[in-house]
Protein backbone atom coordinates (compact mmCIF):
# COMPACT_ATOMS: atom_id res chain seq x y z
CA UNK A 1 0.00 0.00 0.00
CA UNK A 2 1.18 3.27 -0.99
CA UNK A 3 2.06 5.89 1.75
CA UNK A 4 -0.23 8.91 2.13
CA UNK A 5 1.13 12.34 0.96
CA UNK A 6 1.09 14.98 3.41
CA UNK A 7 -1.97 17.72 2.42
CA UNK A 8 -0.25 20.52 0.39
CA UNK A 9 -1.16 23.92 2.41
CA UNK A 10 -2.86 26.48 0.25
CA UNK A 11 -0.84 29.48 -0.95
CA UNK A 12 -1.13 32.68 1.32
CA UNK A 13 -3.36 35.06 0.08
CA UNK A 14 -2.30 38.40 -1.15
CA UNK A 15 -3.59 41.77 0.71
CA UNK A 16 -5.77 43.46 -1.86
CA UNK A 17 -4.19 46.94 -2.55
CA UNK A 18 -5.76 50.24 -0.95
CA UNK A 19 -5.90 51.73 -4.62
CA UNK A 20 -7.85 49.03 -5.60
CA UNK A 21 -10.42 49.30 -2.39
CA UNK A 22 -11.09 52.90 -2.88
CA UNK A 23 -11.85 52.41 -7.05
CA UNK A 24 -14.44 49.40 -6.00
CA UNK A 25 -15.40 51.66 -3.01
CA UNK A 26 -15.92 54.15 -5.55
CA UNK A 27 -17.97 52.01 -8.79
CA UNK A 28 -20.26 51.03 -5.42
CA UNK A 29 -20.87 54.31 -4.88
CA UNK A 30 -21.43 55.10 -8.79
CA UNK A 31 -23.41 52.84 -8.58
CA UNK A 32 -26.09 53.16 -5.37
CA UNK A 33 -26.08 56.77 -7.05
CA UNK A 34 -27.68 55.92 -10.21
CA UNK A 35 -29.65 53.40 -8.92
CA UNK A 36 -31.50 56.09 -6.36
CA UNK A 37 -31.72 58.47 -9.57
CA UNK A 38 -33.44 55.72 -11.76
CA UNK A 39 -35.80 55.08 -9.01
CA UNK A 40 -36.86 58.50 -8.86
CA UNK A 41 -39.72 58.07 -11.71
CA UNK A 42 -41.07 55.36 -10.02
CA UNK A 43 -41.63 56.71 -6.64
CA UNK A 44 -42.95 59.68 -8.17
CA UNK A 45 -45.08 57.67 -9.86
CA UNK A 46 -46.50 56.12 -6.64
CA UNK A 47 -46.48 59.38 -4.47
CA UNK A 48 -48.75 60.66 -7.56
CA UNK A 49 -51.42 58.60 -7.89
CA UNK A 50 -51.74 59.11 -4.32
CA UNK A 51 -52.08 62.57 -3.88
CA UNK A 52 -55.06 64.65 -4.10
CA UNK A 53 -55.86 66.56 -7.10
CA UNK A 54 -54.58 69.67 -5.20
CA UNK A 55 -51.40 68.34 -4.50
CA UNK A 56 -50.73 67.43 -7.95
CA UNK A 57 -51.41 70.73 -9.13
CA UNK A 58 -49.68 72.70 -6.70
CA UNK A 59 -46.02 74.81 -6.86
CA UNK A 60 -44.03 74.36 -5.19
CA UNK A 61 -44.30 70.57 -6.09
CA UNK A 62 -45.37 68.42 -3.00
CA UNK A 63 -42.61 65.86 -2.68
CA UNK A 64 -44.61 63.65 -0.22
CA UNK A 65 -48.58 63.17 -0.38
CA UNK A 66 -50.05 64.84 2.51
CA UNK A 67 -53.85 63.96 2.61
CA UNK A 68 -53.15 60.60 1.49
CA UNK A 69 -54.60 57.14 3.71
CA UNK A 70 -54.85 53.83 3.34
CA UNK A 71 -58.86 54.74 2.96
CA UNK A 72 -58.39 56.93 -0.18
CA UNK A 73 -56.00 54.16 -1.46
CA UNK A 74 -59.01 51.35 -1.00
CA UNK A 75 -61.16 53.80 -2.97
CA UNK A 76 -58.95 54.38 -5.72
CA UNK A 77 -58.91 50.60 -6.07
CA UNK A 78 -62.94 50.14 -5.76
CA UNK A 79 -63.53 53.02 -8.82
CA UNK A 80 -60.76 52.66 -11.03
CA UNK A 81 -58.98 49.09 -11.01
CA UNK A 82 -61.68 46.52 -9.93
CA UNK A 83 -64.13 47.42 -12.68
CA UNK A 84 -61.35 46.94 -15.21
CA UNK A 85 -60.84 43.93 -14.09
CA UNK A 86 -64.34 42.63 -13.82
CA UNK A 87 -64.22 41.81 -10.16
CA UNK A 88 -66.25 44.19 -9.16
Amino acid sequence: MAAATPPVPAPAAKPIPVWWRARRFGLYLVLIVLGVVLMLPFYWAVIGSLKQMQEVRQIPLVVVAQGSTVEQLRRRVERAVLPQLGLQ
